[in-house]
Parts: structure tokens; C-alpha cells; sequence
């Protein structure tokens, strides 16, 4: 099936409804059944849509539906040369390895070209996949087992328990019901780890390795083979996603960001939550260089119902994306908020969207801290520099920082530095 198809960045507009407009009404409304039905979340979160246009947001891939395809490539990309692009990609990619057993989805009929591929993130994507799959459930099957034995066990067969009284007394032709692992899924999943094992290194390698050992009871074997005889109305929908995942690396028709003509499987990064997990795990290991610990995506609430039948109950789930505390006392804390949108610098906000200010400006009212620290991601030649605003209040203050990650940084060399000077700054 050949499909049209529109390429846009993430945060841009597409016309929709009037006449010589990209999308219909109606396929606006496919992408966003088939949004909600693949991935099981609601579009709200991921489009802004009004009677004149769709906009995507916090996401890059490739979402087909019908005759129409929407390639969605991560903001700013359209800017870059083709250089810089192989670098945002890559380091998507290393945002994707971190976070990709549950920040990634596979649709398995869109139209997917050679380019963009992330295969070293994949690779490293569908090991950890697999052991988190795994980790949830393993998959097993019954078998039943006949050998002869010097003592019964289960149960005795006959009529061959009889001749084998005659052949060899004091022998036991025993039949028993044992679970092994040795199915249809497993033996594909060892295959494809197999074939994919030249491609890892290092410790990456390791973790492979590592999970090879746990398919010691499965029998090598053809993996498109073994593809034919899963029955996938037997599986869970997280062994569906990775034995998916596992067809789609085989068939050199891995998931990328950029169409092309053929028929394979795409995947969806949803580039706001990797990048804020990836941002918070980052400072999480970077800090105690400096003397601080990192508390990631701390669960409170803020304020409390005064009146009403919750009077006295807590009234709104907040979760701080990384709040950072000295280890010695007399140091300055700083709370931490990622940001997944392009700044545009200038005008009298810096190209702050105020509602991000007041949010981390609460969160450094309810946990106690005089600073705090917005981070953007920056896809540009060159990085911007940081600026800050002094929010005042009659009985207290907090200054906000406003800084930006530079995402054509190939493996992010100088975000160890980056954090560190935003860290020194913020709390001097």
C-alpha cells in the first residue's frame, strides 16, 4: 500500500479541513484513532489539534494511517545540515537505548526507508527489552517425559512397564510432566540475539551475553522458522512488542525517523520523556562529583483542600523532575525541570513560555529551594547562553535559571561539563 506522505517537524503545524489542505478531517481523525489504539495513550498529550490544524508534540517517527503517512522529525532538524542531522539522530538514539522498554512503540505496517536507523540504540533497545519481558514473565510450556529409571518417577507406563520387568527388573518406565522453555517465541528471540551479537561491543556485549545464558534450555534454531509457528493470540502485548522488534531488526527494516518505499515496521520516540529521563539520569550520576546527591521525580503534592468533602486531603500529585541536595550543610539545593521545546531566544520572555516558569517556580516554593533550573534541548550550531530571572515574593524568592542542552553534541562529550557549570553557578 502506497501511502501519502507528509513530512513536518515536531511542534508544526499541519492544515487540515479546508480545501488543497495536507489532511482531511477524516484522516486527522484516523492518525488519532491510530495513535490511541497503538500506543494506549490519548493523543491529548502528544497533539494539539483545532478545526484548522494538527500540530505534533513530544514525539518524532512515523505514524501511518490509511492512505495517509505523518513523519514527524524532532524540532529544528529541518535547519541542520546533513551532518549535524547524523548527529541529532545518533544522539537520539542514545536518549532512545536508555529509556527504549518504555518509551518506545512499534507499528508494524509503515513505510520505512534505510536512512535515520538507530541500529546500535536498537540492538541495545531489544536486549534490554528482552530482559524486562522476561523479568515480567517467562515464556514456558508443558512437556511430557518418558525415560526408563531406577526409581519411579511420576508415574510407571504400561504396557512397557511390563517389558521392561521382563528386559530389566528393577527398572521403571516412568512418565512425568515437567514446564521447559524450550517454545516457538524463545527460540526465535535466541536466534535473533545470535544474529545481532556481532553487532555489540563492550558492554553492551555483556549485557547480551548475560541475557543468552537465560535460553541455556532452548534449542537453536531457524528464527524465520520459528516466526511461522508463534502463535501471537497466546502472548502478552510486551512479548507481541519485542517479538516484533526482533522481526523488524532480522529483516533490515528497523525503525527510523525518515520515509522510504518499502513495507517494514516504525517505531515512535517519544522524545520529551526520553530526554527528561535521560537529562535526570545524567544529573543523577554527574552530581556527586560536586558534593550532591540527585532525588529523581520526588512524588508530593501540592497544597490542600480547605473546604468540601476533601477538606484536609492533599489536592495535586506533583513530581519535580530532579531535585538536587548538598552533602555537607551550608550548600544551596536547586531543583532541576526539562523541557522538551524549542527556545527562541529574544522578546521580553527569552522564549520562556511563562506557564514553565510558574511550574518550576512552585516546585521550588513547595520543596524549599532558592533555585532552580530550567533545561531546554538546543539543536544549533552553537550553544545560547544562559540567563536567569529573579522571581520575588513578599516573604521569599527564587531565581530561575534558563539554560539549554546542545543536542549535535555527538554522545553528548560536554553535558558532564554543562551540569556541572549549571550546578556551580545555581548554587554559588
Amino acid at each position: 500500500m502506497t501511502r501519502r506522505v507528509i513530512q513536518i517537524e515536531e511542534w508544526q503545524s499541519v492544515a487540515i479541513g479546508a480545501p488543497g489542505s495536507p489532511l482531511s478531517v477524516t484522516e486527522a481523525s484516523g492518525l488519532l484513532d491510530r495513535w490511541r489504539t497503538e500506543t494506549g495513550t490519548e493523543p491529548e498529550g502528544y497533539f494539539n489539534l483545532t478545526s484548522r490544524s494538527l500540530t505534533p508534540k513530544n514525539w518524532s517517527g512515523v505514524l501511518p494511517a490509511g492512505g495517509v503517512q505523518l513523519e514527524v522529525r524532532p524540532m529544528g532538524a529541518s535547519s541542520l545540515n546533513s551532518e549535524q542531522n547524523g548527529v541529532l539522530d545518533f544522539n537520539i538514539g542514545i536518549m532512545l537505548e536508555a529509556a527504549v522498554s518504555n518509551r518506545g512503540f512499534v507499528f508494524p505496517d509503515a513505510d520505512l526507508s534505510g536512512e535515520g536507523q538507530k541500529i546500535h540504540a536498537l540492538v541495545a533497545g531489544f536486549v534490554a527489552l528482552v530482559g524486562t519481558t522476561r523479568k515480567k514473565q517467562i515464556l514456558r510450556q508443558y512437556r511430557v517425559n518418558r525415560e526408563t529409571t531406577r526409581a519411579v518417577v511420576g508415574r510407571t507406563v504400561f504396557p512397557a512397564q511390563l517389558v521392561q520387568e521382563i528386559r530389566r527388573p528393577g527398572h521403571f518406565v516412568s512418565e512425568w510432566v515437567s514446564l521447559d522453555q524450550d517454545t516457538a517465541e524463545n527460540r526465535f528471540l535466541k536466534s535473533v540475539l545470535t544474529i545481532i551479537r556481532p553487532m555489540a561491543s563492550g558492554q553492551l556485549r555483556a549485557r547480551l551475553e548475560a541475557q543468552m545464558i537465560t535460553f541455556d534450555g532452548v534449542r537453536a534454531s531457524d528464527a524465520r522458522q520459528e516466526w511461522r509457528r508463534i502463535r501471537f493470540d497466546r502472548v502478552s502485548s510486551e512479548y507481541r512488542a519485542l517479538l516484533n522488534l526482533g522481526k523488524a531488526i532480522l529483516d533490515g527494516e528497523a525503525p527510523g525517523l525518515f520515509s522510504g518505499g518499502h513495507h517494514g515496521a516504525s517505531e515512535i520516540t517519544f522524545t520529551a520523556r526520553a530526554f527528561e529521563y535521560y537529562i535526570g539520569k545524567a544529573i543523577e550520576a554527574i552530581v556527586p562529583k560536586a558534593g550532591y546527591v540527585a532525588v529523581l521525580q520526588d512524588k508530593s503534592q501540592l497544597g490542600r483542600w480547605s473546604l468540601g468533602p476533601k477538606a484536609g486531603v492533599g489536592a495535586f500529585d506533583i513530581f519535580p523532575d530532579v531535585q538536587v541536595y548538598p552533602t555537607e550543610a551550608g550548600a544551596k539545593s536547586v531543583v532541576f525541570d526539562t523541557k522538551w521545546k524549542r527556545l527562541r531566544p529574544g522578546g521580553d520572555t527569552a522564549g520562556v513560555n511563562v506557564a514553565d516558569v510558574y511550574q518550576v517556580v512552585a516546585y521550588a516554593m513547595r520543596f524549599g529551594h532558592a533555585r532552580a533550573v530550567l533545561l531546554y534541548p538546543w539543536i544549533g550550531a552553537e550553544q545560547i547562553e544562559t540567563t536567569a530571572v529573579s522571581v520575588t515574593g513578599p516573604n521569599t524568592s527564587v531565581e530561575v535559571m534558563i539554560a539549554t542542552i546542545p543536542m549535535i553534541d555527538r554522545g553528548y562529550t560536554q553535558l558532564e561539563k554543562t551540569i556541572l557549570t549549571l550546578l556551580k553557578a545555581a548554587t554559588d
